[in-house]
């Protein structure tokens, strides 16, 4: 169980990484933060993980509203 608490945490440190990726890209005006939003949850949206490729990323907003799932446009 530790060992995949902690697989858990480096991917979800792999996904912030890719989000910070294009919140620099719109914070350095080189791509529209609307651009930027719908670019990040494509990605985001493809990213699994596990042994059958199975588990998969979601997101909500602040609200909590689904952003992201992958299984449930």
């Amino acid at each position: 169980m530790e060992g995949k608490k902690e697989m858990i945490s480096e991917l979800i440190n792999i996904a912030w990484s890719l989000l910070d990726e294009y919140h620099q890209e719109e914070a350095g005006n080189r791509m529209s933060a609307d651009s930027a939003k719908m670019m990040a949850v494509e990605r985001i949206g493809k990213m699994r993980y596990g042994e059958e490729y199975k588990d998969y990323f979601w997101i909500i907003d602040e609200r909590p509203a689904m952003i992201l799932h992958p299984y449930r446009p």
